[in-house]
């Protein structure tokens, strides 16, 4: 896990915290998810372009990629959903915000992987030129594993009025 960085609101941030999980071995988005959730994250929800001008600079850690493969991020396709559709329906944040900024690669998303769905969201690309993919749980196709997820902390999630990521390094 690497050290919290926070996106302040004197910056024009939402003051929420963003870290990543992984880095090492592969790891699905479930068990990213997991692992955020144990500590009082999730998986990171993009809903701006300046949110994501935020993350694609801190996500640009070597450890969370492998080759054009990125971390995960908090996006899937919900198959249930009333306007679920191969490729490009259905899709939510785990946080339940609306699903309306995107960045997705060219062609994305495409639910290419050898016939197997493509659920999940991830960064692909390279630090120069980093966009969203959509990919499989695990890796059922040709393309690599993903080794890393971005998480986000709310800057209070207990809402007692004071940034529980200040009250953790304080003790």
């Amino acid at each position: 896990q690497s050290t919290a960085v926070q996106w302040t609101t004197a910056s024009g941030g939402n003051g929420h915290w963003y870290g990543i999980v992984g880095g090492g071995g592969t790891i699905g988005w479930h068990e990213s998810r997991g692992q955020a959730q144990n500590i009082g994250a999730d998986l990171a929800s993009v809903d701006s372009d300046a949110e994501w001008g935020f993350i694609r600079q801190f996500a640009s850690t070597p450890t969370a990629w492998n080759e054009h493969h990125g971390p995960w991020l908090g996006g899937y396709q919900d198959e249930t959903a009333a306007n679920f559709s191969e490729p490009a329906g259905g899709w939510r944040w785990v946080t339940g915000r609306p699903f309306v900024f995107t960045a997705w690669l060219s062609g994305q998303p495409s639910n290419d992987c050898d016939f197997n769905s493509e659920n999940y969201l991830h960064m692909y690309g390279s630090p120069s030129n980093l966009a969203w993919n959509d990919i499989g749980e695990a890796s059922t196709c040709s393309a690599l594993p993903v080794r890393a997820a971005i998480i986000e902390y709310s800057a209070d999630c207990n809402s007692d009025g004071i940034v529980d990521y200040g009250q953790i390094l304080s003790g």
